[in-house]
């Protein structure tokens, strides 16, 4: 599962905000574990704050019907990511507790793709999840995306 999350945070890098003295950022492409100590407490530190700016994104997108869905999209990926990473680092649970972001990323990217925008996050959605499943040995799942 290691090599698949190392695969899946560097994905996302681009999407990450630049390191500064505050907050170093992760070495991506390298498995959590050899992250220094300083770098995985602020990098995981951020989790409650970045679910929060998604709830709070979420009500907004809803309300204005799709000017901010783009950006929410953006933000539920980083979260996406960051959760999976977090996860982890903790043997156990790994597919139950994640499949929920999994699945509302793709609802998200769906409701993008209704809009008649880009169909490029949609595709990234159901690659992103289709891999998590297959990384999380759910063959039959992974097939259906």
């Amino acid at each position: 599962m290691s090599w698949w999350c190392t695969l899946f945070a560097w994905s996302g890098r681009s999407a990450e905000p630049a390191a500064c003295s505050g907050a170093p950022a992760p070495a991506f492409g390298t498995d959590v574990g050899h992250w220094s100590p300083d770098v995985q407490r602020t990098y995981f530190d951020d989790l409650p704050r970045l679910e929060k700016q998604v709830a709070d994104l979420g009500k907004a997108a809803a309300a204005d019907q799709g000017g901010r869905l783009p950006d929410l999209v953006l933000l539920h990926r980083r979260l996406t990511i960051r959760a999976t990473l977090d996860r982890n680092r903790h043997a156990c649970g790994f597919h139950g507790p994640l499949r929920p972001l999994f699945d509302e990323h793709v609802a998200l990217t769906r409701r993008l793709a209704g809009t008649g925008q880009d169909q490029v996050p949609l595709r990234q959605a159901l690659t992103d999840r289709c891999l998590f499943l297959i990384a999380a040995q759910r063959y039959g799942e992974a097939y259906d995306d």
